[in-house]
């Protein structure tokens, strides 16, 4: 028999799980949230209420307003009210009294209602987005901004990302960059093997926002006895060189970035989140091509950005800090520029990624890989919970998928 046991969370949610620990993701607000229809309707009742309440919230303050008047002799009583309230048997003192303790009373059951409707749409914005409720909890929530047309948000990203272009083949620096690449060795095939995917795997954060796939890093990292048959698999695909469809598939949130400017498409910030599984398995051959470029010498010391031991941005800072500073010192002359490429990542062509693994002669099975899953990339675009289209792209390093993860 299977020893079930019941838990409660710190919010009062009773939450069951056979091993008789919490579940994770279970909603911490109350045990509302996964009512289904229930849940919503009980709700709808709710608010009901709340509005019967507040109008007669709104008619007792009223008349209390009119009592004070006639107290204070600004004002005369009628006859409605004096039969209303028993003005003349009672005295304008007592029906006071008494309308400022029903005020009481009608504001503690407003409050109740409110509570009650509050908790139903934090449990509702857990169990559809954890990381904005935790910002709501600390005072940190977003302004909200209307999500962007459909079809303006498709135009736009497909502009950028949909548009297939070509790198000059016949720059001549890249030719000559070509010649002082004779020399590298060419690198061997790479292996998957499960000493690799559970070190990749281990460096994978647990709960970041997941992709189409809905699969999350936590499961793949403590499923360990998939593994295995994991390994199998992703070196199968790697020896095809093109992989199933979803795995190349990613699902893109446009994050707004400034209210003001409204619902523009260029107003928002793409955030792609890919299939936990493609982020292992390309995270393994960017650990794979990362060692070949070192054991070549050919990463250039003077690269700071998607290099290991290295802090990108704030060591060229602090580089820049200290040019000025002894330049100011000993009082020479400088001449700096600082060139920043508008959406680098998303402008580079395909073209270009395939010739660079060429010229530094990374492993024939990685680049098959590479080139095919390229063929296949495109995103499915969201904002504000809401699905407005699908976009391939054709000329973007997607820096999560080649460059760094």
């Amino acid at each position: 028999m299977m020893n079930t046991q019941r838990n409660r969370n710190p919010y009062g949610a009773e939450l069951t799980s056979q091993s008789g620990q919490l579940l994770p993701g279970s909603s911490p607000v109350g045990n509302q949230a996964g009512n289904g229809r229930q849940s919503a309707t009980g709700i709808r009742n709710t608010v009901e209420s709340r509005r019967c309440w507040s109008r007669q919230d709104n008619s007792i303050r009223k008349d209390l307003g009119k009592m004070i008047n006639i107290k204070e002799g600004r004002q005369q009583p009628t006859r409605a009210i004096s039969y209303k309230y028993r003005q003349k048997r009672k005295g304008v003192e007592t029906v006071i009294e008494e309308l400022k303790q029903q005020l009481k009373s009608t504001a503690a059951k407003i409050k109740r209602y409110s509570d009650r409707v509050n908790q139903y749409h934090e449990n509702h914005l857990f169990e559809t987005d954890q990381k904005r409720f935790y910002q709501k909890l600390k005072g940190e929530d977003r302004n909200e901004t209307p999500a962007p047309e459909p079809e303006a948000a498709i135009e736009f990203w497909s502009g950028i990302w949909g548009r297939e272009h070509e790198h000059n083949r016949q720059a001549g620096w890249i030719k000559e960059t070509k010649m002082e690449m004779r020399c590298v060795n060419q690198q061997e095939d790479m292996e998957i093997s499960t000493v690799s995917l559970k070190k990749v795997l281990g460096k994978l954060a647990p709960w970041k926002a997941a992709g189409p796939d809905g699969v999350q890093g936590y499961w793949v990292k403590n499923f360990s006895s998939l593994h295995d048959r994991l390994v199998t698999q992703l070196s199968d695909v790697v020896r095809q060189g093109k992989p199933p469809e979803w795995m190349t598939t990613g699902r893109t949130v446009l994050i707004p970035k400034d209210p003001r400017k409204g619902n523009i498409p260029s107003n928002y910030r793409p955030i792609t989140c890919l299939p936990i599984i493609y982020k292992a398995l390309t995270a393994m051959i960017l650990e794979s091509i990362y060692r070949h470029l070192e054991e070549e010498n050919l990463i250039p010391w003077e690269q700071k950005g998607c290099g290991k031991r290295s802090r990108g941005t704030k060591d060229q800072l602090i580089i820049d800090k200290y040019i000025m500073k002894d330049s100011k010192n000993r009082k020479t002359n400088l001449m700096m520029a600082w060139i920043d490429y508008k959406k680098a990542y998303d402008m580079v062509p395909h073209s270009w990624i395939t010739s660079v693994l060429e010229i530094v002669k990374v492993a024939e099975n990685t680049k098959k890989f590479i080139k095919g899953s390229m063929e296949m990339w495109n995103t499915i675009l969201e904002s504000e919970r809401q699905e407005l289209g699908r976009v391939h792209i054709k000329r973007e390093s997607s820096r999560g998928i080649v460059c760094h993860h």
